[in-house]
């Protein structure tokens, strides 16, 4: 993939774009999920070229190779809808085919909500919501931020670029091991005793507002593009107990399908992900 930088909202973005000599189809925006990557969708975007797509994978504020949150502020997850939308207006894309995966889901729904003339088709990976939290958990969850805040963690030191690759292929065994290194090569930095993760220490931290699942089924409601539905079945994702709940809010849902992966087929097994990408409306 092609990278380069694009200012949005006073930030610099990384963008990862694949474009095939010869476009024919509508461009697709990739939206990565938490502590991914856009470059991570790279052998989903080669196929997606290969039969003529248009791919931009952006990195996420304070992912990748994207700016951090200005000292003193925070990730809000207004945010990251603020930045696609501030993207979608500054390429002026026709409208797209907008795939979301796990965090990046979550983030997509909200844009084909608010933003329906802007996306001709979602595609959600993984990517309807976290666990919902009740009241109490809410309040909890606002006390956990500040605790995390006032003790937050230096990053951490890996002794190469090897033994961060190494981290990346535990979370995701079938990871092949050149592509980690690739991966893992493109989001570290070179610090002493080693290197350390290009990603927004913040990130570790717990966010101060909880998931609310009332407003978001209300969201998903909004939706007016065709929906296809792709579910990691050997993840976790399928144990969420209102999933169906959240499926059964969208009015356009063409197609649910649970694939023979974990949380992350666009690392597990990319071709079968592209397949379902290019043959499902």
């Amino acid at each position: 993939m092609i990278e380069r930088l694009i200012t949005l909202r006073g930030l610099p973005f990384c963008l990862c774009e694949t474009t095939p000599p010869s476009p024919s189809k509508p461009p697709v925006l990739v939206l990565h999920g938490w502590l991914d990557q856009g470059a991570s969708w790279r052998r989903v975007a080669a196929d997606l070229a290969a039969a003529g797509h248009p791919v931009i994978a952006p990195d996420h504020r304070g992912h990748g190779r994207s700016a951090h949150t200005p000292a003193g502020s925070y990730y809000h997850f207004p945010d990251y809808i603020a930045d696609v939308d501030a993207l979608l207006r500054a390429l002026d894309l026709p409208p797209v085919i907008l795939v979301g995966h796990s965090m990046g889901g979550t983030i997509a729904t909200t844009v084909a909500a608010l933003r329906p003339e802007r996306v001709s088709r979602l595609v959600l990976v993984d990517g309807l919501g976290p666990p919902a939290t009740t009241t109490q958990q809410a309040v909890e969850q606002y006390r956990t931020h500040l605790r995390h805040l006032a003790s937050l963690r230096p990053p951490a030191v890996l002794p190469d670029v090897a033994a961060a690759a190494a981290r990346m292929r535990r979370m995701n065994p079938l990871l092949p091991e050149e592509e980690a290194r690739v991966l893992a090569g493109r989001v570290t930095r070179s610090v002493e005793g080693g290197v350390s993760w290009t990603w927004d220490r913040l990130h570790q931290t717990r966010s101060p507002v909880a998931f609310d699942l009332a407003r978001h089924l209300a969201m998903l409601r909004c939706i007016e593009a065709p929906t296809t539905i792709l579910i990691g079945a050997n993840g976790w994702y399928p144990s969420l107990p209102d999933l169906d709940d959240r499926i059964a809010a969208i009015p356009r849902v063409t197609a649910r399908i649970d694939l023979p992966t974990g949380h992350s087929p666009h690392m597990e097994d990319p071709k079968l992900l592209v397949r379902h990408l290019l043959t499902t409306r």
